[in-house]
């Protein structure tokens, strides 16, 4: 799953691991299905519900998991729908490499996120309303169009990611997603290994022969002589007899 190390010497240093699989998955169907009530929130008069599945995790004071890769989460995710479960890279795969806006647990369109760190969101969480209104108060807002602002780079107190559609409260995070984005998606896997042995050595069987519906008679008579010929034999031979027949018959009339 891609992480963003954004705690290397290097800002741009980015490692991608099983990003492709594990995002693929969460485009496929929803990640970790639950069965907690949801609770409902607005945001631009849209509508959406909000179900925390990760609350038992939050509340012993672990570390929450990633829905889609299932790894800790370093950084997570938050959009209008309140989740918070899914780690900034694999939000950054869905969101950048396969274009995808729909959130991997409710599959509602969440046209902004707010990457920020776990304990954010579950501490905005606690105070109700799902997280969001908390985590996306601060956001700036355009001046003009009303929603939020989608100037790259720094705006306010966060950074826009425009490919994204995301703001970072971490300037060192931001700058891995970047760079991460300007790699482009990881390699598909290697096809898997051939089996050993040179494949002349050991060649198919051949095929059968096919069958076409004609016996071993038919195959004789087939290659006979073709009727026309047979024919004209025959017409030939009883000419002769006729000739033959007619000199026999001359021959007694001169002995006579």
């Amino acid at each position: 799953m891609p992480k963003f190390d954004a705690n290397d010497d290097d800002d741009d240093h980015v490692h991608v691991e099983n990003a492709a699989a594990a995002a693929a998955a969460c485009s496929s169907s929803p990640a970790r299905p639950t069965t907690a009530q949801p609770h409902l929130t607005n945001d631009d008069d849209h509508h959406s519900h909000v179900i925390d599945i990760d609350a038992p995790a939050a509340a012993g004071g672990g570390r929450r998991s990633c829905a889609v890769c299932m790894e800790t989460q370093e950084w997570a995710a938050i959009g209008p729908c309140g989740h918070g479960e899914v780690c900034a890279g694999c939000a950054l795969h869905i969101r950048v490499f396969q274009n995808n806006r729909l959130c991997c647990i409710c599959r509602s369109p969440c046209r902004v996120v707010v990457v920020t760190n776990p304990d954010a969101i579950a501490a905005a969480a606690a105070g109700g309303g799902g997280g969001w209104p908390a985590v996306s108060s601060r956001l700036p807002r355009s001046r003009t169009g009303g929603g939020y602002s989608q100037v790259e780079g720094r705006v306010g107190e966060y950074w826009y990611h425009g490919g994204m559609e995301a703001f970072f409260d971490d300037e060192r995070q931001y700058e891995a997603a970047k760079a991460a984005a300007q790699l482009g998606p990881p390699p598909p896997p290697p096809p898997p290994p051939q089996p050993s042995g040179d494949a002349n050595e050991n060649p198919p069987p051949p095929p059968p022969p096919l069958r076409t519906g004609v016996s071993n008679s038919d195959g004789r008579r087939a290659r006979r002589d073709p009727p026309d010929q047979q024919c004209d034999g025959t017409a030939i031979g009883l000419f002769g007899l006729f000739i033959i027949g007619v000199f026999f018959v001359a021959g007694m009339s001169f002995l006579s």
